[in-house]
């Protein structure tokens, strides 16, 4: 599981995640074919970012799992939501990426508050089930 010391990567740049991995940082890069996911693996990936998601789907993601060593972990980012976490669990992700959903600019904190309880809720639910 992502901790203090990861680094999330916009792509699967050889050199910024041998880097990441060097200065023992969990990498993960952002990806979106089998291509790029087997050349983020190769250069030491800690787990996979694919983004975005509601472009890629979670069929998408099912179909690239399939061909992925099993232990990789796999991340949905961009896109993912309560609202289909459970499509995402499903098709093998172990987490999710949750910017825009959480937060867009104007929201007070109040409701930044309730969309994470809303996430960490559904994100529960996923991982009971």
């Amino acid at each position: 599981m992502p901790g203090a010391h990861s680094s999330f990567l916009p792509d699967t740049n050889k050199a910024v995640i041998e880097e990441t991995v060097r200065i023992q940082l969990l990498s993960y890069p952002g990806v979106f074919t089998p291509t790029e996911a087997f050349r983020a693996i190769k250069a030491g990936a800690t787990g996979l970012k694919f983004f975005p998601a509601e472009v890629l789907g979670a069929k998408g993601i099912k179909a690239m799992k399939a061909v992925l060593p099993p232990e990789m972990p796999v991340y949905a980012v961009g896109g993912a939501n309560p609202d289909n976490f459970g499509e995402f669990f499903a098709a093998g992700c172990t987490g999710f990426g949750l910017g825009t959903y959480i937060y867009k600019p104007g929201m007070d904190v109040a409701r930044v508050a309730e969309r994470a309880a809303i996430a960490v809720a559904a994100y529960d639910k996923g991982m009971a089930q």
